[in-house]
């Protein structure tokens, strides 16, 4: 009886050593649906052994996942990619090492997609580079992207304070992009509106310093001027600037005054 209970008993561990091999195999083939079949007999013979395997399918899975998730964002798959993501997001794979970093390298790979489309997607972009943040990836294109986009959004408050950490964290080589210059036109005007000229001409030499070609920039930049020191000849100076950079420019009525000063 013990050499029957013996036989018995190797038998099952020679089975159970060869679901647990059968299922390495398939983890190095990167293979999941070879992975699970061992595991339900592995659940009956060798429960421990069963659960190290589910682990390590969680990681091929999630290893894959993460892998079909940055392809799906380089090419700016939206959809697709907010179902995968979900989906890898969820409580099976929270244990993942570096799980957030590599969930975030992707969702700020998709919001720089989007916003780099030939028509970019700012509404898009902003909730993948929020994620991309929160899930501690703080790239300094992050910044200088969802800024972009919250101006392109009118979130005035918000690509200032982005303005502010792209330019903490990105190379002294990498030049502010010339879009930030609408943010200190809008606050040159927000001076303007309260008659505060001296502050406009100094958010307005910000913008002429970014983009020398921004017309509504020059336009309020000869206003602020005239209003400030009464410098009528180098505000149509000004004027004349813009109207070359934009024809369609409609001067504001303003300008009537100055021109008989």
């Amino acid at each position: 009886r013990k050499t029957a209970d013996h036989e018995a008993r190797e038998r099952n561990r020679a089975q159970i050593d060869g679901l647990k091999a059968e299922g390495r195999r398939a983890i190095a083939d990167r293979n999941v649906v070879r992975a699970t079949r061992p595991l339900e007999t592995l659940r009956t013979l060798d429960p421990s052994a069963a659960a190290d395997l589910e682990v390590q399918i969680r990681e091929l899975e999630f290893d894959l996942g993460v892998g079909e998730l940055q392809g799906l964002a380089d090419r700016g798959e939206a959809d697709p990619f907010r179902a995968l993501f979900a989906r890898l997001d969820g409580p099976p794979y929270r244990s993942q090492r570096d799980r957030d970093g590599r969930l975030g390298r992707p969702a700020l790979s998709l919001g720089l997609a989007l916003m780099k489309a030939k028509e970019p997607r700012a509404g898009d972009a902003v909730p993948w580079l929020d994620k991309a943040g929160a899930l501690g990836v703080h790239d300094w294109k992050l910044y200088e992207q969802r800024g972009l986009a919250h101006i392109a959004l009118g979130a005035w408050d918000l690509a200032e304070k982005d303005l502010r950490e792209f330019r903490s964290r990105a190379p002294r080589t990498e030049a502010t992009p010339i879009r930030f210059a609408d943010l200190w036109v809008h606050k040159a005007r927000e001076a303007m509106k309260r008659d505060q000229p001296a502050e406009a001409l100094l958010h307005l030499n910000e913008a002429i310093q970014l983009d020398g070609t921004h017309a509504t920039a020059l336009h309020h930049n000869g206003l602020a001027r005239y209003r400030t020191r009464g410098l009528a000849r180098e505000a149509l100076d000004d004027l004349d600037l813009a109207l070359r950079h934009d024809p369609r420019l409609v001067p504001d009525r303003e300008y009537a005054t100055v021109a008989l000063a």
